[in-house]
């Protein structure tokens, strides 16, 4: 089954709670010069941001996980969000997903669109920008 298609990237998962698909991730270092390590992306800090992509599946604690950079993700609880929304890393939760644009000095980054809603099939058009809320409408 696949769960993405599109601009993968494998990351060696450092978050001490595991990584869930779905969730944004930023790069948090390097591991012997070679594999990048990611952790749950917050948009109120700027040393846990940009988001680098989406977690592609599920991943504990020293596991290599894919991250999705740009493409389709499948398979991703998007009930709390209507078709057609624009998701931002959120300022208050780490690894949460948010249609509330965070607000200065908060960073903000949209990050994907609905494409379908969901509990258990949701599916995100999956592109990370930086860009002013106003920009994307």
């Amino acid at each position: 089954m696949d769960y993405a298609s599109g601009l993968l990237y494998p990351v060696k998962c450092t978050e001490p709670g595991g990584i869930r698909r779905g969730q944004p991730v930023y790069l948090s270092g390097v591991v012997a010069g070679i594999t990048m390590e990611a952790k749950l992306a917050r948009a109120n800090a700027s040393n846990t941001m940009p988001a680098f992509g989406l977690c592609a599946l599920d991943g504990r604690n020293g596991d290599i996980i894919l991250v999705i950079l740009v493409g389709y993700l499948q398979f991703v609880d998007t009930s709390a969000h209507g078709l057609g929304a624009i998701v931002y890393v959120s300022a208050t939760v780490a690894g949460q997903l948010t249609t509330t644009i965070p607000t200065s000095p908060n960073i903000q980054q949209a990050c994907a669109k609905v494409m379908r809603v969901n509990s258990t099939q949701g599916e995100l058009f999956v592109f990370l920008m930086s860009l002013p809320a106003s920009m994307l409408s």
